[in-house]
């Protein structure tokens, strides 16, 4: 179902701009994710499955520093059998309770994908972007187990819009 344009959303922070002495996020940024950080209702776990590869210390020191932002995130890495069959790296939104909210990222969500993750974390910890009535109760009505992947190219500019659609159905529907 296609999503209705939220009235009034949060301001999307586009890609993460690193700023001399001050981290990934620049004033703006900052200023950005705060807006968004503001008007989330729950916090949020962000468990990261990890490996050995450069990558996946990118993904922690980024959701790390993404976190410092906020007391609405914490950061929990997951190893042992709790990460067995989990590609890594990845990173999966969690309810503060540890429950999985079916948003998950794998990789280091950077470029425009960026928005994408932030708008997940905000639909995931509530209230998230308004929907339609109708188009809620038909999400909140998928009954049967779906599983959702999306493969993303940061010069596709359809990805964004697609990714944070799936998102939103997941957040509200724990069979997605």
């Amino acid at each position: 179902p296609e999503a209705e344009k939220p009235e009034a959303k949060p301001a999307e922070p586009a890609a993460p701009a690193a700023a001399p002495g001050s981290g990934l996020f620049d004033e703006a940024m900052m200023a950005q994710l705060n807006t968004v950080f503001g008007r989330m209702a729950n916090p949020l776990i962000l468990k990261l499955y990890l490996d050995e590869r450069p990558v996946s210390a990118e993904l922690k020191g980024y959701m790390e520093e993404l976190a410092a932002v906020t007391e609405k995130l914490s950061v929990e890495v997951v190893t042992g059998a709790d990460a067995a069959g989990v590609d890594a790296p990845c990173v999966r939104v969690c309810r503060a309770d540890g429950s999985w909210s079916g948003l998950a990222f794998h990789g280091v969500p950077g470029g425009h994908e960026f928005t994408s993750f932030v708008l997940g974390l905000y639909n995931a910890a509530g209230p998230g972007q308004p929907l339609d009535e109708a188009v809620l109760t038909g999400i909140r009505a998928v009954a049967a187990k779906k599983d959702i992947k999306v493969l993303v190219s940061l010069a596709c500019t359809m990805c964004p819009e697609l990714v944070t659609a799936a998102q939103r159905l997941a957040a509200e529907n724990e069979n997605i």
